[in-house]
């Protein structure tokens, strides 16, 4: 069971689960008591969340550097980025040094209650890890709370989660160009920024949640056990417990 995309990858480098790989993840608790067209109506447009840990594979600079780039191409709007580690202080003085602290706002480790009110209350979800990110839980919580998602796509969970233009947008990894570029679009595109975000919150309610990830591992395990050679059964064509391909 692979909860990343690139799981198959690297366990065939040891030789391992050949063709015996399938799709799985996290599946964090997400179920706000509002609905998709109540959660975008609450939110600020012009707000962008950016949720991890400051350390080196979550890239927190290059959120930073997007940041500087709207705001050098005449954007308004806001990025609070939530989370502590070892980067933080380098973040802070990267902040001051472009004169973007009226802009980007560092808010510290926050409970988790909180930090899902700060992503129901935002119009866009900014992710920037690499491919070191296994997976990226925050990514399904951004996703339910209907966050305009744009991403790069290094992290385990993106080939999974997002169909790219459809429930989320995402861009090569530490490309901050194509990030601001994105970001700007959505910034200046209500239609669409809400489109993104009611697909995003109706990927996870219908797919990708722990409900129908037990569901399909039941059905998945019976299917198994009835093959007689290959145990390589064929009964989920996507989504979770589908085969996962090496990327």
């Amino acid at each position: 069971l692979c909860a990343s995309a690139y799981a198959p990858r690297d366990f065939a480098k040891c030789g391992l689960f050949i063709n015996r790989c399938y799709k799985w993840g996290y599946f964090p608790e997400t179920d706000p008591p509002e609905t998709p067209d109540e959660l975008i109506d609450r939110k600020d447009p012009q707000r962008i969340v950016w949720v991890a840990r400051f350390c080196g594979f979550k890239h927190p600079e290059l959120a930073i550097e997007v940041a500087r780039i709207l705001r050098d191409g005449g954007v308004s709007f806001e990025l609070d980025m939530i989370g502590r580690g070892e980067l933080e202080s380098d973040a802070r003085e990267a902040i001051e040094r472009a004169g973007l602290s009226d802009r980007v706002h560092l808010l510290g480790a926050l409970p988790h209650g909180e930090v899902s009110g700060h992503m129901r209350r935002a119009g866009i979800f900014l992710m920037t890890s690499d491919s070191s990110e296994g997976w990226g839980a925050v990514m399904n919580e951004a996703m339910a709370s209907a966050c305009a998602i744009v991403t790069t796509d290094g992290p385990g969970s993106v080939p999974y989660l997002i169909e790219n233009g459809k429930n989320g947008v995402s861009v090569p990894v530490g490309d901050a160009e194509a990030l601001a570029r994105e970001l700007r679009r959505l910034l200046a595109d209500a239609p669409l920024r809400r489109s993104l975000g009611r697909a995003a919150v109706e990927s996870i309610s219908q797919h990708w949640n722990a409900e129908v990830a037990a569901e399909r591992l039941v059905a998945l395990s019976r299917e198994i056990l009835r093959e007689d050679t290959d145990g390589a059964p064929r009964i989920y064509s996507e989504g979770i417990c589908s085969r996962a391909r090496r990327m």
